[in-house]
């Protein structure tokens, strides 16, 4: 495939990861919190409840997406700079907000009312677990795309793509599995490495059509010669 083209500089790499180090401490602290032992709330039960949603509800995605988000100032002067020309500074936090809210935090906090007193209450609540935390994925699923198209499919596919190099790519290769995260039919053609699999992803989810379109070209030529020729 030749030299990778979306391939972040040194500068930006080191930027990346310094500025993902409260991120990544955040989320050991977020892990442990969930199988800590909690006041009203049987040890058992809410170690049962936080391994299912750290397993079935989008919160490894989130932290995901916060880790490439840290990133994505230091790609360039133009990804820096558009932080504030473009809203992005004001649009991603907001979308992300909701997605958070709608798709972990609300049905974290249904399961957590069920919990009481009561044996038969706690079990209501561990088996109510893996059900909520995937309503939460499938809520969180659906507004993706929508949140994705107010606030990131106006930006530059080079910025985007670069800031899933570093810190990001090992969060997604860590936290993630092949089916946690949607592919386009144009990764079975790629190499189908993890990084395939992340860029071909964050491409589909987060660029526009135009700049999917310069993706193909610029990170997949031979793909994107193939296409013209059977067009």
């Amino acid at each position: 495939m030749g030299s990778d083209y979306y391939a972040s500089n040194t500068v930006s790499l080191v930027l990346a990861w310094i500025f993902c180090q409260p991120v990544l401490f955040a989320v050991v602290g977020f892990i442990f919190w969930f199988f800590q032992k909690h006041e009203g709330i049987p040890w058992f039960v809410s170690a049962w409840i936080g391994l299912f949603f750290l397993w079935l509800s989008p919160i490894r995605y989130m932290l995901f997406q916060i880790i490439a988000a840290t990133a994505y100032p230091v790609q360039s002067f133009f990804a820096f700079f558009s932080l504030f020309y473009s809203g992005v500074f004001l649009f991603v936090p907001i979308a992300f907000s909701i997605l958070f809210a709608l798709g972990f935090a609300l049905p974290l906090f249904l399961n957590l009312l069920l919990v009481g007193d009561r044996w038969w209450r706690n079990l209501l609540a561990c088996l109510a677990a893996p059900v909520l935390a995937l309503l939460g994925s499938v809520i969180f699923g659906f507004l993706l795309p929508v949140a994705a198209g107010v606030t990131t499919q106006h930006l530059r596919a080079d910025d985007i793509i670069r800031s899933t190099n570093g810190p990001a790519y090992f969060a997604f290769v860590c936290l993630l599995t092949k089916i946690d995260a949607d592919v386009p039919p144009l990764f079975a053609q790629t190499p189908m490495t993890p990084r395939d699999y992340l860029r071909t992803h964050v491409a589909m989810v987060y660029l526009g059509k135009n700049q999917q379109l310069e993706f193909v070209e610029k990170a997949y030529p031979e793909i994107a010669h193939q296409l013209e020729r059977s067009q």
